[in-house]
């Protein structure tokens, strides 16, 4: 209970994206993310640090450091969060390609899905 408080605080500060609170964007991106996991355990599923995901990344990424930032500090936040997705497609994408040589595709895109969603 006390997590969707504070996510909900922190939504609340959006001020440059006052929509990040609207249950439409709350289904749209749970439409994104069943997408995602549904999509890493194909094989014909494209790398992740091709131009529209890396696209992808850097504008989730960059709304979600706007989200989280104080009111003054919105512009860097979205900066932080933009160059966080950059630096983590390419690290993960090493190592995803790796356990997909050692395991195969969809087993690895269980582990990957389950460590991720680990609480």
């Amino acid at each position: 209970m006390r997590r969707r408080r504070v996510f909900q605080e922190t939504l609340g500060r959006a001020r440059v994206c006052p929509s990040l609170t609207a249950c439409v964007l709350s289904l749209c991106v749970c439409a994104c993310a069943c997408g995602v996991l549904l999509g890493d355990k194909m094989r014909s599923a494209p790398d992740r640090i091709i131009t529209p995901g890396i696209l992808a990344r850097i504008a989730t990424e960059a709304i979600a450091g706007m989200a989280v930032a104080p009111p003054n500090g919105q512009r860097m936040g979205a900066v932080l969060g933009a160059t966080a997705a950059v630096g983590a497609a390419y690290v993960s994408f090493g190592m995803r390609q790796r356990a997909i040589r050692k395991n195969g595709q969809t087993s690895t895109g269980l582990i990957e899905d389950t460590i991720a969603n680990v609480e």
